[in-house]
């Protein structure tokens, strides 16, 4: 099966069932603002919209679905966007760069703009282009280096236990608290050993069909105000890897280890 595809496809439904808002007031005025830019049903969505004691539209999304025909970015959508001046979170899904270059820098302007996923999409000049960044989600492509003194959260998602997170240079995030790495699959018997590089100022990391090494796991112990530690979906296997320097984190609230094949689960919290 082709999880890429599968992928996209629960995409498509997800938007079919967000379009029905029934908003009203700015929220309304907005939505139909960007929906006309959409080629067909489902290309563009708009969520999550709420008015405040004033009437203002706040805390909406966006999401750009370039599966759908005859749609993907131009500079003139993107132009628009950066108009929507409460923008929350912004996805852009299966969106690949053509011939005609696109400068993201109207971004800029957009300060309510903290959340940003990139999903099937090479278009990483939008990251350095948002300037309060906070929550940052990639699915399938990342960029080799990051570098940001803003993004707080990131998330990996790939077919193969998060094997792109594993590429990716994480020593420019200088203010990451919380890390996951995620697999996009649904055979949770596939781990895999990764040479994973961690930053050293976590407080959350999770991570997915990736096994306990001896170096990932001196790695956390280097976090040492790590509170929430997740292993799902690993090889329950004490012998094999050693998980006592774990005891040297202090400051653990939370501890969890689930197996990949029996669900046998370890849960340990303060």
């Amino acid at each position: 099966m082709n999880f890429k595809n599968l992928f996209a496809t629960l995409l498509c439904l997800t938007a079919v069932y967000a379009e029905d808002n029934n908003y009203k007031g700015k929220c309304k005025d907005l939505e139909e603002k960007i929906l006309k830019y959409s080629t067909e049903e489902d290309s563009i969505s708009f969520n999550n919209c709420n008015l405040d004691n004033k009437g203002n539209a706040v805390d909406y999304e966006i999401e750009l679905n370039c599966y759908r025909k005859d749609f993907n970015l131009t500079q003139t959508l993107i132009d628009e966007i950066s108009t929507f001046t409460n923008l929350k979170k912004l996805s852009v899904d299966g969106c690949e760069p053509s011939d005609t270059a696109i400068n993201f820098e109207s971004l800029k302007k957009l300060e309510k703009l903290t959340e940003l996923n990139l999903s099937l999409t090479h278009f990483f000049d939008i990251i350095d282009n948002i300037k309060n960044l906070k929550k940052l989600q990639f699915s399938f492509y990342a960029p080799n280096t990051l570098s940001s003194s803003t993004i707080e959260e990131l998330e990996f998602i790939d077919s193969e236990f998060a094997a792109i997170g594993a590429k990716v240079n994480l020593e420019g995030l200088t203010n990451i608290k919380k890390l996951k790495f995620t697999k996009y699959n649904f055979a949770y018997n596939d781990v895999g050993e990764l040479n994973i590089r961690l930053p050293k100022n976590l407080d959350y990391l999770y991570l997915e069909s990736i096994n306990p090494t001896n170096d990932i796991i001196k790695q956390i112990v280097a976090n040492e105000n790590l509170k929430y530690l997740y292993f799902h979906f690993i090889e329950f296997n004490s012998e094999k890897y050693d998980l006592t320097p774990l005891t040297k984190l202090t400051n653990l609230i939370e501890l969890e280890f689930v197996s990949n094949w029996s669900g046998q689960r370890y849960h340990n919290s303060k």
